[in-house]
């Protein structure tokens, strides 16, 4: 009695990486990147007792989910999902299914991060790294010295004016939207290294300059002098 042979499941995950290899002409790199998204899909689909070419909207939506409780970066979810698509469209072209069920799918929007702030060592290193042996070491710390005190960005601290400043009162005046004045009072460190910065500045010709931390030759210092830095 002849044994009837019964028809072999079909590999669909191999079919689509080799069109996306001979049709599409993907590096073999790019192949691999979709490789190991949708084997993750399909193991995910497995342990869910799901059929994984028969998936629908709403088990791929459970599988986003799974992908960011799992903490995935909303960057590496995107580019799952897209995988999940492309592979879905090839299905469906295919005529292995009618619906595609990933098309308009809903990714997690990127992070707004939150910025890194320096550590109390990071800011004694950067408070003495400038050389104050020099004119430019100098004005440098007392510039950094005036971030610190004051919370200030480099491009408000080097808009300062010399009449901003009161170093007797240990104050800095500034003005806020619709011209509101501001008084900010500064620390002691602050004022020490401004007034030796004064000292030094008014000895140069930046004496000449409106503007308090000067590059020199009567120059205000710009945000790129300070990035070069």
């Amino acid at each position: 009695m002849a044994t009837e042979t019964l028809p072999r499941k079909r590999d669909l995950l191999r079919e689509y990486l080799s069109y996306l290899r001979v049709e599409k002409g993907l590096a073999a790199n790019s192949v691999e990147s979709y490789k190991r998204d949708l084997s993750q899909l399909q193991v995910w689909a497995e342990k869910n007792a799901l059929e994984f070419g028969r998936l629908t909207r709403t088990d791929l939506r459970r599988w986003i989910a799974h992908l960011s409780r799992e903490g995935l970066a909303p960057t590496s979810v995107s580019r799952a999902v897209s995988a999940a698509r492309g592979f879905y469209r090839f299905l469906m072209l295919d005529g292995h299914i009618r619906i595609q069920p990933a098309e308009d799918l809903d990714t997690p929007q990127r992070m707004a991060y939150l910025p890194q702030f320096l550590t109390e060592e990071n800011i004694d290193r950067l408070l003495n790294a400038p050389d104050t042996r020099t004119a430019e070491g100098l004005r440098d710390r007392a510039m950094f010295e005036l971030m610190y005190a004051t919370g200030m960005r480099v491009s408000e601290t080097i808009s300062i004016e010399v009449g901003n400043l009161d170093l007797d009162a240990g104050l800095l005046v500034c003005y806020g939207k619709g011209s509101k004045q501001r008084r900010i009072p500064m620390g002691k460190s602050a004022l020490e290294w401004l007034t030796k910065y004064k000292g030094e500045r008014a000895h140069a010709e930046t004496q000449l300059c409106r503007a308090f931390i000067a590059a020199g030759c009567g120059f205000a210092v710009s945000t790129g002098t300070i990035g070069s830095q």
